[in-house]
């Protein structure tokens, strides 16, 4: 198989996009680069940053002919980024990296291995969760790939895993490769309208067409946790991730078994009821206690967590 400029297609496309990253995404593509599986190409896509990433990327980039530069003119978002740089890769298989983390070296070796092994169109590894400042481990992230065996990850498990996204790390961080003759036949692509939880509705949609999906319980792959992230910096976002379950319905409810509907109408409940107990702790905070005692009653659920508003917001 060759590429259009008559070089043998990589392996792999690792793909990273970036905005306002100068800090550490060098760190991020020199664990690319470092990789065991020489056979890569990784893209990185400066998505309009307003500091110096473009220059640090440019200049990884003539440091290292596998490194291709994606240097938007406008900020997209995550997800656009993504599509962009998928369009331009060239890889058997499509692999994803923020930023800001990382990978340990015989990470992308290892999972091609495993999903060519297993025949699979997907592979996933656990977290190796670290602190970002630090980088001291706190803990692994999915406890439901356990043992020492590769693990099937059904439609079915993601969805109910889903369901439960009050874990300190949801299956929606999860980071696996893709066969691109799957992405291809499916026509899967990341939703450019939504800048934080666009992950999770992507591989949503991909267990919708129940992919060959494969897991290991080994943390390959480095999530550096920074304490004021995007998710936890406007509770209001969750109201983004409501409507987004509901997306998820429309796009492919249709493909979904009733267990996985099941699971994804309790996910829709337990956000919806987060949503609305964070605006009664807003409201309460601001001084507006008829709202918040509005929102209450509006919702009686909230009435059992009322001290628990009162205790967060006085």
């Amino acid at each position: 198989m060759t590429a259009p400029n008559g070089n043998r297609r990589p392996t792999v496309s690792v793909v990273i996009p970036c905005f306002n990253a100068e800090g550490f995404a060098a760190e991020a593509v020199r664990s690319v680069l470092f990789q065991t599986l020489s056979d890569i190409e990784c893209l990185v896509v400066n998505d309009a940053s307003t500091d110096n990433t473009a220059q640090v990327l440019g200049e990884l980039a003539r440091s290292d002919q596998r490194i291709k530069f994606i240097d938007l003119p406008t900020n997209v978002g995550p997800g656009a980024s993504r599509n962009i740089a998928i369009s331009e890769s060239q890889g058997e298989w499509i692999a994803l990296l923020d930023a800001d983390d990382m990978m340990e070296p015989t990470r992308i070796e290892r999972l091609v291995q495993l999903a060519t092994k297993r025949d699979a169109d997907a592979a996933m590894d656990n977290l190796s969760v670290r602190d970002f400042d630090s980088g001291l481990p706190l803990y692994e992230a999915f406890d439901f790939l356990h043992g020492q065996d590769p693990l099937e990850i059904t439609q079915e498990m993601f969805y109910a895993q889903g369901a439960d996204f009050r874990k300190k790390t949801s299956i929606g961080f999860m980071k696996p490769i893709f066969s691109r003759s799957f992405l291809r036949k499916t026509g899967l692509k990341f939703a450019a309208e939504y800048r934080i939880g666009e992950d999770y509705l992507f591989f949503a949609e991909a267990f919708g067409f129940r992919p060959r999906f494969v897991g290991i319980n080994e943390p390959l792959y480095v999530y550096r946790l920074r304490r004021h992230s995007l998710s936890k910096a406007k509770p209001d976002l969750v109201w983004t991730l409501v409507e987004m379950s509901r997306e998820i319905e429309r796009r492919c409810g249709h493909r979904l078994s009733p267990e996985s509907l099941r699971a994804l109408h309790m996910r829709q409940r337990k956000l919806t009821l987060f949503a609305h107990l964070g605006d009664a702790r807003r409201h309460l905070g601001s001084g507006e206690y008829f709202r918040s005692l509005s929102t209450v009653m509006q919702h009686p659920t909230l009435i059992t967590l009322l001290p628990a508003i009162m205790k967060k917001s006085l």
